[in-house]
């Protein structure tokens, strides 16, 4: 995760007794900036201030669970334009901001092509959608 995603869940996940913040305590957690310093105060979580496309490579090739990555819009877009992201989960949660709604969060991205993979339900409300990057073949 980047800053702000750290910032915003390190304020309240770590003291949380429900069975997803348990998880996510449970969890190995990395934090990708340069302005923090270690140690940092959520249980099993690594600030790592190399480049993320070293550290991503390097955790490709280890055995476990998938990587996975919560909110960083901006780490997210990083991944992508570096050819590091295989799956890319959007949940939907409809919600109508009107003024109050920021910028696109994929202002400034590359053009991708992405493959729907899977779609699931998750409740009344929302939606998660699996897509796997379309690679480019050179031609």
């Amino acid at each position: 995760m980047g800053r702000t995603t750290y910032a915003a869940l390190a304020q309240f996940v770590p003291s949380a007794t429900d069975e997803v913040s348990a998880r996510m305590n449970a969890l190995p957690k990395l934090v990708f900036l340069d302005s923090l310093a270690d140690p940092l105060g959520w249980k099993n979580t690594r600030l790592v201030k190399r480049p993320i496309a070293d550290e991503i490579k390097a955790l490709k090739q280890q055995r476990g669970d998938p990587l996975r990555s919560i909110g960083s819009i901006s780490l997210v877009k990083s991944m992508m334009q570096q050819g590091l992201v295989d799956r890319l989960r959007l949940m939907v949660f409809p919600l109508i901001l009107s003024s109050a709604g920021r910028e696109p969060i994929y202002a400034g991205y590359s053009q991708a092509g992405l493959e729907l993979i899977n779609t699931k339900v998750l409740d009344s409300r929302v939606i998660l959608l699996e897509y796997r990057p379309v690679r480019r073949s050179a031609s």
